[in-house]
């Protein structure tokens, strides 16, 4: 078809299914800053909503009892942009407080 448009879209939100949704939910917001908008703790539909600014980034759904692993199809990563490096280094102490295993030990850097 010509002078079809196809329209450019950003990135809304992620969700990530989590096997404990307090825990998660404690974690994004301690470590990272995000603010619950809506938490659903009731019956067998646990999920929990999570924003910056009143802004939906995040979803998380109580819905998996398994460990990751990198060897099946899925989410490769979740990343986050800040507006410095100083950021960066506080939430990394932030993370750090809290106990978090790092895969790579300090601010690994990318290109993009």
């Amino acid at each position: 078809m010509t002078g079809t448009i196809t329209p450019q879209l950003a990135t809304g939100h992620v969700g990530i299914n989590v096997t404990d949704l307090d825990r998660s939910v404690t974690f994004y917001r301690d470590a990272l800053g995000f603010e619950p908008l809506a938490v659903h703790r009731e019956g067998e539909h646990r999920y929990a909503f999570l924003g910056t600014g009143g802004t939906l980034r995040l979803t998380l759904w109580q819905q998996s009892d398994g460990r990751f692993s990198p060897e099946t199809p899925g989410l490769h990563h979740l990343s986050f942009e800040a507006a410095s490096i100083q950021e960066v280094r506080t939430v990394e102490a932030a993370l750090k407080a809290l106990g978090t295993e790092f895969a790579h030990d300090g601010v690994v850097a990318h290109g993009e």
